[in-house]
Protein backbone atom coordinates (compact mmCIF):
# COMPACT_ATOMS: atom_id res chain seq x y z
CA UNK A 1 0.00 0.00 0.00
CA UNK A 2 1.86 3.45 -0.66
CA UNK A 3 1.06 6.34 0.86
CA UNK A 4 0.06 9.88 0.22
CA UNK A 5 3.49 11.14 -0.38
CA UNK A 6 4.21 7.96 -2.78
CA UNK A 7 1.83 8.92 -5.16
CA UNK A 8 2.38 12.37 -5.12
CA UNK A 9 5.97 11.46 -6.86
CA UNK A 10 5.74 9.20 -9.62
CA UNK A 11 8.27 6.41 -9.02
CA UNK A 12 10.26 6.79 -12.37
CA UNK A 13 11.94 3.58 -13.93
CA UNK A 14 15.52 3.25 -15.53
CA UNK A 15 16.65 3.54 -18.82
CA UNK A 16 15.33 0.32 -21.05
CA UNK A 17 19.55 0.00 -22.08
CA UNK A 18 20.23 -1.03 -18.47
CA UNK A 19 18.61 -4.29 -19.42
CA UNK A 20 21.11 -5.25 -21.99
CA UNK A 21 23.96 -4.30 -19.31
CA UNK A 22 22.35 -6.41 -17.39
CA UNK A 23 22.12 -9.48 -19.85
CA UNK A 24 26.11 -8.87 -21.06
CA UNK A 25 26.94 -8.93 -16.97
CA UNK A 26 25.17 -12.12 -16.82
CA UNK A 27 26.27 -13.56 -19.65
CA UNK A 28 30.06 -12.96 -19.40
CA UNK A 29 29.88 -14.51 -15.64
CA UNK A 30 28.53 -17.40 -16.79
CA UNK A 31 30.60 -18.14 -19.15
CA UNK A 32 33.51 -17.03 -16.85
CA UNK A 33 32.15 -19.44 -14.32
CA UNK A 34 31.12 -22.49 -16.13
CA UNK A 35 35.08 -22.55 -17.64
CA UNK A 36 36.01 -22.78 -13.77
CA UNK A 37 33.33 -25.44 -13.68
CA UNK A 38 34.71 -27.05 -16.27
CA UNK A 39 38.34 -26.85 -16.38
CA UNK A 40 37.65 -28.25 -12.78
CA UNK A 41 36.04 -31.09 -13.79
CA UNK A 42 38.61 -32.04 -16.31
CA UNK A 43 41.37 -31.65 -13.89
CA UNK A 44 38.92 -33.69 -11.34
CA UNK A 45 38.34 -36.16 -14.01
CA UNK A 46 42.25 -36.75 -15.39
CA UNK A 47 43.63 -36.79 -11.34
CA UNK A 48 39.92 -39.11 -9.74
CA UNK A 49 39.93 -42.34 -12.21
CA UNK A 50 36.82 -43.30 -9.83
CA UNK A 51 35.23 -40.22 -10.23
CA UNK A 52 32.28 -41.71 -12.34
CA UNK A 53 30.44 -38.41 -13.62
CA UNK A 54 30.69 -38.16 -17.34
CA UNK A 55 32.91 -35.39 -18.46
CA UNK A 56 31.59 -31.73 -18.00
CA UNK A 57 27.62 -33.04 -17.17
CA UNK A 58 28.03 -30.32 -14.24
CA UNK A 59 29.24 -27.65 -16.53
CA UNK A 60 25.83 -28.62 -19.33
CA UNK A 61 23.59 -28.53 -16.08
CA UNK A 62 25.29 -24.89 -14.40
CA UNK A 63 24.52 -23.52 -18.36
CA UNK A 64 21.52 -25.21 -19.36
CA UNK A 65 20.34 -23.60 -15.55
CA UNK A 66 22.08 -19.98 -15.70
CA UNK A 67 22.22 -19.56 -19.72
CA UNK A 68 18.41 -19.09 -19.75
CA UNK A 69 18.44 -16.94 -16.40
CA UNK A 70 20.89 -14.16 -18.12
CA UNK A 71 18.27 -13.44 -20.65
CA UNK A 72 15.07 -13.86 -18.17
CA UNK A 73 16.56 -11.99 -14.79
CA UNK A 74 17.43 -8.76 -16.89
CA UNK A 75 13.58 -8.29 -17.90
CA UNK A 76 12.32 -8.91 -14.08
CA UNK A 77 14.47 -6.51 -12.79
CA UNK A 78 14.12 -3.71 -14.84
CA UNK A 79 10.19 -3.94 -14.30
CA UNK A 80 11.42 -4.19 -10.26
CA UNK A 81 13.18 -1.20 -10.59
CA UNK A 82 12.01 1.76 -9.59
CA UNK A 83 13.36 5.44 -7.82
CA UNK A 84 11.66 9.19 -7.29
CA UNK A 85 13.27 11.58 -5.87
CA UNK A 86 11.43 13.60 -3.66
CA UNK A 87 11.97 16.69 -1.49
CA UNK A 88 13.01 15.15 1.50
CA UNK A 89 14.31 12.20 0.42
CA UNK A 90 15.03 9.84 -2.01
CA UNK A 91 13.42 6.86 -2.58
CA UNK A 92 14.20 3.44 -4.72
CA UNK A 93 12.28 -0.12 -4.98
CA UNK A 94 14.14 -3.07 -6.42
CA UNK A 95 14.81 -7.02 -6.39
CA UNK A 96 13.13 -9.59 -8.03
CA UNK A 97 13.30 -12.56 -5.12
CA UNK A 98 14.53 -10.27 -2.33
CA UNK A 99 12.11 -6.97 -2.81
CA UNK A 100 14.09 -3.76 -1.54
CA UNK A 101 12.64 -0.30 -0.34
CA UNK A 102 15.23 2.11 0.19
CA UNK A 103 14.05 5.87 1.63
CA UNK A 104 17.02 7.86 1.91
CA UNK A 105 16.70 11.33 3.41
CA UNK A 106 18.41 14.15 1.72
CA UNK A 107 19.76 15.56 4.67
CA UNK A 108 22.09 12.40 5.40
CA UNK A 109 23.48 12.42 2.08
CA UNK A 110 27.14 13.06 2.18
CA UNK A 111 28.00 13.15 -1.94
CA UNK A 112 27.40 11.48 -5.59
CA UNK A 113 29.46 9.67 -7.52
CA UNK A 114 28.51 9.05 -10.75
CA UNK A 115 30.50 6.26 -13.08
CA UNK A 116 30.33 3.99 -15.76
CA UNK A 117 31.85 0.09 -16.90
CA UNK A 118 32.60 -0.43 -20.55
CA UNK A 119 29.52 -1.73 -21.33
CA UNK A 120 27.46 1.33 -19.71
CA UNK A 121 29.36 3.41 -21.95
CA UNK A 122 29.11 1.44 -24.84
CA UNK A 123 25.06 1.92 -24.40
CA UNK A 124 25.18 5.80 -23.17
CA UNK A 125 24.44 4.78 -19.20
CA UNK A 126 26.02 5.74 -16.16
CA UNK A 127 25.13 4.68 -12.30
CA UNK A 128 24.74 7.09 -9.74
CA UNK A 129 26.18 5.80 -6.44
CA UNK A 130 24.89 7.89 -3.68
CA UNK A 131 27.06 8.01 0.06
CA UNK A 132 25.37 9.58 3.61
CA UNK A 133 27.01 10.00 6.95
CA UNK A 134 28.44 7.60 8.22
CA UNK A 135 28.59 5.12 5.90
CA UNK A 136 31.95 3.81 4.23
CA UNK A 137 30.39 2.72 1.23
CA UNK A 138 27.66 4.10 -1.21
CA UNK A 139 24.17 3.53 0.86
CA UNK A 140 22.51 2.58 -3.03
CA UNK A 141 23.76 2.91 -6.52
CA UNK A 142 21.21 3.75 -8.95
CA UNK A 143 21.81 2.19 -12.09
CA UNK A 144 20.89 2.63 -16.10
CA UNK A 145 20.93 6.43 -16.19
CA UNK A 146 21.99 8.61 -18.70
CA UNK A 147 24.95 10.92 -18.20
CA UNK A 148 22.66 14.06 -18.14
CA UNK A 149 20.04 12.34 -16.23
CA UNK A 150 22.45 11.20 -13.57
CA UNK A 151 24.31 14.95 -13.55
CA UNK A 152 20.91 16.71 -13.21
CA UNK A 153 20.02 14.64 -9.94
CA UNK A 154 23.21 15.17 -8.44
CA UNK A 155 23.00 18.50 -8.95
CA UNK A 156 19.48 18.62 -7.30
CA UNK A 157 20.69 16.41 -4.76
CA UNK A 158 23.61 18.39 -3.38
CA UNK A 159 22.56 21.69 -4.41
CA UNK A 160 19.38 20.98 -1.91
CA UNK A 161 21.49 20.14 0.86
CA UNK A 162 23.77 23.27 0.12
CA UNK A 163 20.61 25.57 0.43
CA UNK A 164 18.80 23.33 3.34
CA UNK A 165 22.61 23.34 5.48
Amino acid sequence: MQSALDQQQPMLPLHPNVRWVWMFSSLISTFIFGGIIATAEILLSKNIPEWQIPMLLITAVYVMIFFPLAFVMPRLQFERWRYAIRPQDVLIEYGVIWRNRRCIPRLRIQHVDINSGPIDRMLGLVHMNVYTAGSMGPVVSIPGMTPEKAESIREELIGTKASNG
